[in-house]
């Protein structure tokens, strides 16, 4: 789709014709805008003499929304292009400023293009982005490549624009709370706009706009207040009647969505009035999810500038290396991934057991994911970023096919990697996670990161008592003694008598609120076998979770450890071993 969106072969013209008032042609034409400097993330492709694709996001957007898919078209565009994502004025890190109009938002896109000295873009604008897009399109036409439009019309104004009133406002009284983490934050101040905003989708999509502040308070990274007096400014779209864009453009509208009118009688009685002379480009994308993202393929993957390769140990027989046994007759390897603050020698008894269990002797491999273990260290932790590393990892050791079982946030690895690339995943096993929800034990986690982050050790204190010395400090918010040990063994004794820790505090801190939830994902499944295992005694997965848990995996099945924990694998080895291997010898079906 990447590729039919960025090679159009129709040339569209836009030609508005609409009456407009003589204060909005003023203030545009003869008032002298002042631009303000974008923030901006770049996708760099050093060798690319094309035009740069430049996106732009939509009311309450930054550039943040686009990260996944500006991946994805760092790496399928062809032509290559540098990808730029911006955060418009008054979003995003991009300066706040009393003025928000069509024109200034356009100005500000001109005087970027002159910072970074870009002659020629390629331009997508996304809902009220994708108005400012059309408006700098008609502006400085000479300036644009092609034009994409996403769900937003220069004619009609969605019915539920007008909502979005009320959603401003209730931002814009909203209590902040003090002295509390960013989950408690969320949940504090979504309470609040649960009162006017009832679809939980909205309200998570508006909360990635809360931060905190210097003063252990929080606000909103838009200018909520200047957002609330442009409403009515943002909600039309009023340009010079003689203005016209001859580039190729496309529209692309959600065949759900009432933004841009897929009714084509309803296309011919309006956009078919602006966009003269040549055939409308206009695409209605069907079940198009939410948050897009895109399968990459594994043949690309050493494009991709952001993938760590990743440390693991293998467990292998003899017998098939040196070709005693027929590896059609070797059953299907086994990856092991971890969960947060883990690494592979979580699992080195089980990786052993794993391998002995079966006859011919399984392949087994267990990673330390990025930011973990022996693993690099990067300043990226998002779910995209992991699932991009196994896939280098799978395409680097071999493995065409393969069972995954993953616990905590390897869990949600493996469920990503099966959703999103379905035939490199014979089975799957999901340990103490859910797609759905997310245990309140598992947000202890930035607290114990801030505590270790602030940590000192006095000069030439010897291994013993540098683990006691964190037990001293940690013990009054960890109470698990799992918890503790697994603390402890990511502390590592330098050259110089110092101590450092095995896993990246910062990156993880960082991208601790997006590890702590299933990306939001729609209309994919994984068909083949799941097995979700669960602690008796943890809600890691809730058992109301599993109706909705088998709209992503149709063939999954839930199951208990009685008596077990969080880390189940630890606590009732033999227990997590049977049930596994149960599992993983048992034929599939068909």
């Amino acid at each position: 789709m990447i590729r039919n969106i960025l090679s159009l072969n129709k040339e569209i013209s836009l030609k508005f014709v609409k009456n407009v008032s003589r204060r909005n042609v003023k203030s545009f034409s003869s008032q002298k805008l002042q631009p303000v400097k974008l923030a901006f993330t770049i996708y760099e492709n050093y060798t690319s003499k094309a035009a740069p694709f430049v996106i732009i996001h939509g009311l309450f957007g930054s550039k943040q929304n686009w990260t996944s898919l500006c991946k994805a078209y760092s790496q399928k565009i062809e032509p290559p292009r540098k990808i730029f994502a911006v955060d418009l004025r008054n979003h995003g890190d991009s300066p706040h400023s009393e003025n928000h109009t069509y024109a200034h938002l356009a100005e500000d896109l001109r005087l970027f293009l002159e910072d970074n000295g870009l002659e020629k873009i390629f331009l997508m604008g996304h809902s009220m982005g994708g108005r400012c897009a059309m408006l700098f399109a008609l502006t400085y036409p000479k300036l644009l490549e092609k034009l994409i439009v996403v769900d937003i019309s220069p004619i009609n104004v969605s019915p539920n624009f007008s909502g979005m009133s009320k959603i401003i406002d209730v931002m814009n009284r909203t209590e902040m709370p003090k002295n509390v983490v960013l989950s408690q934050a969320r949940s504090i101040v979504e309470q609040q706009l649960a009162e006017v905003i009832p679809d939980k989708g909205v309200r998570a999509f508006i909360l990635t706009n809360l931060m905190a502040t210097e003063d252990k308070s929080y606000k909103w990274r838009a200018n909520v207040p200047t957002l609330l007096k442009a409403f009515q400014e943002v909600g039309r779209f009023d340009v010079e009647n003689t203005a016209q864009y001859t580039g190729e453009t496309l529209f692309i509208g959600g065949e759900k969505s009432d933004y841009l009118p897929c009714d084509f009688n309803v296309v011919n009685m309006t956009l078919h009035k602006i966009f003269s002379k040549c055939g409308l480009n206009f695409l209605i994308v069907k079940c198009i999810p939410i948050n897009v993202r895109f399968k990459t393929d594994l043949a690309q993957t050493e494009n991709y500038k952001h993938i760590v390769d990743l440390a693991y140990a293998s467990y292998q027989s003899t017998d098939t290396i040196f070709g005693k046994v027929k590896l059609r007759d070797v059953p299907s390897p086994l990856l092991i991934l971890h969960g947060f603050l883990g690494s592979k020698s979580n699992f080195n008894t089980l990786c052993k057991r794993y391998h002995d269990r079966v006859k011919p002797k399984r392949l087994v491999y267990a990673v330390d994911l990025r930011n973990h273990g022996d693993s690099a260290h990067s300043k990226d932790n998002s779910y995209d970023d992991l699932v991009m590393d196994i896939l280098k990892f799978l395409k680097t050791v071999g493995l065409e096919k393969t069972c995954v079982l993953g616990h905590d946030i390897g869990g949600r690895i493996g469920m990503l990697l099966a959703l999103k690339n379905p035939e490199l995943v014979e089975k799957l096993i999901i340990s103490e996670t859910s797609p759905i929800t997310t245990s309140r034990s598992f947000k202890i986690f930035p607290d114990v990161l801030r505590i270790l982050n602030n940590l000192v050790f006095p000069p030439n204190l010897p291994l013993p008592q540098a683990r006691a010395h964190v037990v001293n400090c940690l013990s009054r918010i960890v109470k698990s003694k799992e918890l503790m040990s697994l603390v402890l063994m990511n502390l590592i004794q330098k050259s110089d008598g110092g101590y450092s820790w095995r896993f990246n505090n910062k990156a993880l801190l960082d991208f601790f609120d997006e590890l702590s939830s299933f990306p939001e994902i729609h209309n994919l499944e994984y068909k083949g076998p799941v097995l979700f295992l669960g602690g008796g005694k943890s809600d890691y997965i809730q058992k109301t979770d599993f109706p909705k848990i088998l709209k992503f995996f149709p063939n999954a099945q839930l199951k208990y450890i009685e008596g077990a924990g969080h880390w189940l694998h630890a606590e009732k080895p033999n227990e997590f071993l049977k049930i596994t291997i149960d599992f993983l010898n048992r034929p599939s079906a068909g």
